[in-house]
């Protein structure tokens, strides 16, 4: 039996002896031997950095021909430099990568928690608050950081292209541009949460909304929790928790009813609320998703999502289901996690001038104003919350939705109204 090469982490190997399917670790060693023939002291300031390029690569992967690697997996690559925490330092016992930044995303949610009463105890200012919040939060790898390990592999595969054995440019939409760069570091300057913008078309376009689904099959488990979050400004929780029976209809206008009860859980200080379904959650089949749900006799929307065992909470598993899909689908930023889409929801409401007492009604935001808390407790009519849930613009002329093609049957005919569903 053929003895397998293993190289080492500073040698050299000459790139004729290799092909599309030698080992990363030779191609790797191979870079090494050009840039070392280009410059004699290399070594000195940039070994150091390459072994930490080449160590992270093998523990994401393993030791991979070359041809394993394709630009779907080097965006997971970047993502998982980015969510890594700056300390992360990996002992050949520890936990892998994925697990790392779970359990980093878990501590820093438990902190923030932390931070949040300690600033409502206290009645800290806004400027204390924040430093608070910011203090809670675990530093992840900076953007130079990550720029300088795609550095290092842009180098390994542009020198493999070079001997054929590698797609020119496979880098490409994976490195950063100066002005991608430029602007991610401006971003970094600050920790706080964003709202997906521009990123929410990336994260559409991902494997879970793209990819046709066979029939008798169940859609990604992150598919209908975020387009609720987004559509609907629900939180994790009020999302993973929905019944069957809390989808109903008012005056002909589907709705979802955000409400505690057996088995659901409202954050302290939020108010039960009705939120109408935004026409995309229509079009995409969310009535005939929910339908399927009744005729199989099932209460819940997502009945095969556990609750995790510190707290009994359907969102401390599928935080670890929605970071993991993020890194793996090379679509992971920190600052945008599921509760952004929540921050995205109410941006682009006030974007469109949507006023503060019907945003803070579908939000579920404490209404602080007497007039309103006491003398209109209902507020607007239906109608009116409707209008403004679809004035927010979402392409989902991508997503592939196995309900879709039974949305219309949802539709009443005549009068263009939603039909109740049958009790």
């Amino acid at each position: 039996m053929a003895r397998i090469r293993k190289y080492g982490p500073a040698d050299s190997v000459d790139p004729e002896t290799l092909t599309a399917d030698s080992p990363f670790t030779a191609w790797f060693g191979a870079a090494l031997f050009r840039k070392r023939e280009e410059n004699p002291n290399w070594d000195t300031n940039n070994l150091a950095n390459w072994k930490s390029t080449r160590k992270l690569v093998l523990e994401a992967f393993g030791d991979k021909p070359l041809s394993f690697f394709t630009k779907a997996t080097l965006r997971e690559f970047r993502s998982l430099l980015q969510a890594l925490p700056a300390t992360h330092h990996k002992s050949s016992d520890s936990p892998g990568l994925y697990t790392i930044i779970e359990e980093a995303d878990l501590e820093e949610q438990r902190a923030i928690a932390v931070a949040k009463a300690e600033i409502a105890r206290l009645d800290l200012n806004r400027g204390d608050g924040e430093q608070r919040l910011e203090a809670a939060r675990i530093r992840r790898n900076s953007v130079n950081t990550v720029y300088r390990h795609l550095q290092a592999l842009q180098f390994v595969f542009q020198n493999a292209a070079d001997h054929a054995a590698a797609p020119h440019n496979i880098l490409k939409g994976v490195i950063w541009t100066k002005k991608q760069k430029e602007k991610l570091r401006a971003e970094e300057k600050t920790a706080k949460r964003l709202p997906w913008g521009d990123a929410l078309d990336d994260l559409l376009a991902t494997s879970a909304f793209v990819t046709p689904t066979a029939d008798g099959t169940e859609a990604h488990d992150v598919f209908w929790p975020t387009l609720l979050g987004v559509h609907a400004g629900l939180r994790q929780e009020e999302a993973l928790q929905l019944r069957a029976d809390d989808i109903d209809t008012i005056e002909g206008i589907p709705i979802l009813r955000i409400q505690s009860g057996a088995g659901q859980h409202l954050k302290s200080g939020t108010e039960h609320r009705v939120v109408p379904l935004h026409d995309n959650l229509i079009a995409l089949g969310f009535l005939a998703f929910v339908e399927q749900r009744r005729r199989a006799g099932q209460v819940w929307l997502f009945p095969d999502i556990n609750r995790c065992a510190a707290k009994g909470r359907l969102s401390g598993t599928f935080t670890k289901t929605f970071t993991r899909y993020r890194v793996a689908e090379g679509v992971y930023d920190p600052r945008r996690d599921f509760h952004a889409l929540r921050t995205h929801f109410n941006v682009a409401l006030k974007r469109r001038q949507c006023p503060l007492e019907i945003r803070k009604r579908l939000m579920g935001h404490k209404i602080r104003d007497v007039t309103e808390e006491h003398y209109d407790p209902e507020g607007s009519p239906i109608q009116e919350f409707k209008q403004w849930i679809d004035t927010i613009a979402i392409d989902i002329s991508g997503i592939r939705s196995p309900w879709a093609a039974d949305a219309s049957a949802a539709m009443a005919g005549p009068t263009g109204n939603v039909v109740p569903f049958a009790r």
